[in-house]
């Protein structure tokens, strides 16, 4: 999906900016999962885990993706 929205001189920028997203993401989502545990319980954090989901969905179905060449 990548290489098909991000120029070929943009690629590398694109990889490292993946891959640190990821990273900070395995480091602070169980943080915020546990203080939402803490302070709204269950509930809360399940909600929250939903509109996380919901808003990924939509973001997934605004991205504009080019048709791939030759296919």
């Amino acid at each position: 999906l990548i290489p098909s929205i991000v120029p070929p001189a943009h690629l590398l920028n694109a990889y490292t900016l993946m891959t640190t997203q990821m990273q900070a993401a395995s480091l602070v989502g169980p943080v915020l999962a546990g203080l939402a545990l803490a302070t709204g319980g269950s509930a809360l954090a399940f909600g929250v885990d939903a509109v996380t989901f919901a808003a990924v969905i939509v973001a997934l179905l605004l991205m504009e993706v080019p048709p791939i060449a030759g296919g």
